[in-house]
């Protein structure tokens, strides 16, 4: 019995692609809203923005006359996100989807069919990690490999990396934002080997531990994952890391990996090194991480990111794009987490002022200060605390 015949299909357009879907209509919440996971092959319209930006990554590589000749994506559900690096970016010559459940497999089937790329698309029904460790015993290594789970994508980073040529991408996808932001502090430990606290920049933090507990996996087999573009949306973390094989090169990504050190009293922050322990621990500050110390993005990738937008009219979500890699490119040249302006005007005792009035502020005062991409009401500046609680004062 055919997929379309045990269940009921829509065709949708997302970018170029046509797709079968299983019909939104049959899997409806009490409260009106459509649950993806009740349907029996995942598609989540939600994440239209994340493939739109992964897209927009393939086409900005492919303005760098970089070629793709084989893209991997593991976790398929419909097989909607390899189907599209197919079509749009340009530089991709092949795509292996792959979903371990059987209904998946006959729906990206079905759908390579709808868009006639039987020859440049090859499915497979495996586990994940199976089929990143099978690969390369047939002779093939994947240029990008996309690693799209629910929940943290912890278990798929090491046959990933396996798989993954020298020089290549990896792109992940993390959705257990509780256990990276602090509410589930036993988790994070399990699962990422770092204690995060309940911190106003919370979010921000998370992202800094799923980059250095990736990166230190990626150590331990002599590749250095370098981190190029990293972001928050919605309910998930997206990272795409660059593969370069090599200890010392692993062994300088690791110098820069350390802790966020916190003054509970005055909200002051900073990131300090010290790998695998923090150094001059005072009472009076908290201290969470390990974590990346670095820049979690590369401002010239979001540059091109930007220029390569204009050539993408097609995409859903381009107003989205254009306004967060704005933010980034400015978000990327501060290295001190953001701050959320309501809880530091909150220990300050003071009314909170017009957020583009603080920026403001700390721009006349020759610092860098920008909104957080992070949460609408943080900012993120180089300024010191005092500058900032200066403005603040003057504003107020």
């Amino acid at each position: 019995m055919s997929i379309g015949a045990k269940y009921p299909l829509k065709k949708i357009r997302e970018g170029k692609a046509e797709l079968l879907i299983p019909d939104p209509k049959a899997y409806i919440r009490s409260n009106g809203t459509y649950e993806p996971a009740w349907a029996p092959v995942f598609y989540n319209p939600r994440m239209v923005f994340s493939r739109d930006m992964t897209v927009l990554f393939l086409r900005y590589l492919a303005n760098k006359g970089i070629g793709i000749s084989l893209a991997l994506d593991s976790l398929s559900g419909t097989g909607v996100r390899g189907i599209r690096f197919l079509l749009e970016p340009g530089n991709v010559e092949k795509v292996i989807l792959n979903d371990i459940d059987p209904d998946a497999y006959e729906l990206i089937n079905e759908n390579i069919r709808l868009n006639d790329l039987q020859e440049r698309a090859e499915s497979y029904c495996m586990d994940a990690n199976t089929l990143h460790y099978y690969l390369p015993e047939v002779g093939l290594r994947a240029e990008f490999v996309d690693i799209d789970p629910f929940g943290s994508p912890i278990p798929f980073i090491d046959s990933a990396i396996w798989v993954a040529r020298n020089k290549s991408y990896i792109a992940i996808t993390a959705t257990d934002t509780a256990a990276l932001t602090g509410t589930h502090i036993n988790a994070c430990l399990r699962k990422y080997h770092a204690r995060p606290l309940r911190l106003d920049c919370d979010k921000e933090m998370g992202l800094r531990i799923l980059i250095a507990s990736i990166i230190l996996r990626g150590a331990s087999k002599d590749i250095a994952l370098k981190p190029i573009i990293a972001y928050y949306a919605d309910y998930y973390y997206r990272i795409v890391f660059q593969v370069i094989k090599g200890a010392r090169k692993a062994d300088k990504l690791i110098e820069n990996i350390g802790y966020i050190e916190y003054n509970t009293f005055n909200l002051d922050r900073r990131l300090i090194g010290g790998y695998p322990l923090p150094t001059n621990i005072t009472n009076e500050r908290v201290y969470a991480g390990p974590l990346w110390i670095n820049n979690i993005g590369d401002p010239h990738v979001v540059k091109d990111l930007l220029k390569s937008l204009e050539s993408m009219p097609w995409l859903q979500t381009t107003d989205r794009i254009k306004k967060l890699l704005e933010t980034l490119s400015c978000e990327y040249m501060v290295n001190t987490p953001y701050y959320r302006l309501d809880k530091l005007c909150s220990k300050l005792h003071k009314s909170m002022p017009k957020l583009n009035d603080l920026l403001t502020c700390l721009r006349n005062k020759s610092y860098i200060a920008c909104r957080s991409h992070f949460d609408p009401r943080g900012i993120s500046t180089n300024a010191p605390l005092d500058e900032i609680v200066k403005c603040i004062n003057s504003l107020v």
